[in-house]
């Protein structure tokens, strides 16, 4: 029978094994086989595969919702190039993905009626093209957030118009509906979702009495309830997305009561509250798309007073620190959905 490690290893410590000359990380009392295959890293004008964010759907200045759907290059820096269409303008939607698919669900769309939509819509990561339907979430509904690991992506919460502590998940290799999950320890919209390999997390969030800043968490290969992980170190609202490599879950910008425009992160391995990170360029940063490879977060497009703006920041998640020029979106917008093809739940 293989020892145990010593007690004193710390959550998220990094190993080779001698043995099977494989990397491990250590995380809930054992070891874990690191995985080391990473998509090709192209620069921003490749049109192939590569560690990629897509970016679908967004308001624009003027209460205008765009179609638009974009990608970027996440280890090169360069502006956001044409990807194809949604098939209708969009807001306050979510971001699953797998390796190979994008899914953005839920939302509103003022030109329909009844404005909250139901659909689930996706997009193969690696080639370019419009959305197609995927199926349908559990209700229609706007402001979830997203999870994801290598097959499942759960969408957590959210507005149907009542808050609500739905939580459904689909399978990335077949397309269908949304099936239950369970429920979140609170019913509230517009917090941000991110992910291990086994735990999804769900940070913040608005409800009845105001701005939240509770972290909950759940595992992907069994469904039940959330439980309650830990506290951001103050309540917010505005993102529907985060960020994490393997280890680290990080929640960007968002609106507060005094907004900061500050990045949170938390060791996902085990329970506790999130602690200060770093920063984004501006103060009061929200509404932006956010993303990750297993090494740099992005955070692009957005809004800090006074307007909306296509800036596109990155930083590296293993070091804290704030933000840094990385290109520009195709247009000013905010509300846009983000995902990759290599965060950290896959």
């Amino acid at each position: 029978m293989a020892l145990k490690p010593p007690v004193e290893v710390p959550q998220g410590a990094i190993r080779l094994n001698t043995d099977s000359q494989k990397l491990e990380f250590y995380a809930q009392d054992q070891w874990w086989q690191m995985a080391t295959d990473v998509p090709y890293l192209g620069v921003s004008s490749d049109s192939g595969a590569g560690a990629r964010m897509v970016m679908g759907g967004a308001e624009t200045p003027g209460n205008t919702f765009t179609t638009n759907i974009g990608y970027l290059n996440i280890a090169s820096f360069g502006n956001e190039i044409d990807f194809g269409d949604i098939d209708a303008g969009i807001r306050f939607h979510s971001p699953a993905a797998s390796r190979t698919r994008g899914l953005f669900a839920g939302g509103t769309n003022p030109g329909s009626s009844p404005g909250l939509q139901s659909g689930i819509k996706y997009v193969t990561i690696s080639s370019t093209g419009n959305s197609t339907s995927f199926g349908s979430l559990s209700a229609a509904r706007r402001g979830c957030a997203g999870a994801s690991s290598a097959t499942r992506g759960v969408f957590m919460g959210g507005r149907t118009p009542s808050y609500t502590d739905t939580m459904d998940y689909v399978q990335f290799a077949t397309t269908g509906n949304a099936i239950d999950f369970g429920n979140l320890t609170q019913s509230e919209e517009f917090g941000s979702g991110c992910g291990s390999p086994i735990r999804g997390f769900r940070m913040g969030g608005y409800d009845p009495s105001g701005y939240t800043k509770r972290i909950d968490m759940f595992t992907f290969a069994t469904t039940g309830n959330a439980v309650e992980f830990g506290d951001m170190i103050q309540g917010y609202y505005g993102n529907q997305q985060g960020c994490s490599n393997a280890t680290r879950g990080l929640y960007v910008g968002g609106a507060a009561p005094t907004p900061t425009g500050t990045i949170e992160y938390f060791q996902m391995a085990s329970g506790g509250n999130a602690v200060v990170y770093g920063d984004l360029r501006n103060s009061g940063e929200r509404y932006g798309s956010v993303a990750s490879s297993p090494t740099r977060g992005i955070y692009a497009g957005g809004y800090y007073n006074p307007a909306y703006h296509n800036m596109i920041q990155s930083f590296e998640l293993s070091t804290g620190g704030t933000g840094v020029d990385f290109g520009d979106r195709l247009n000013n917008c905010i509300d846009s959905a983000g995902v990759s093809n290599a965060h950290g739940g896959l």
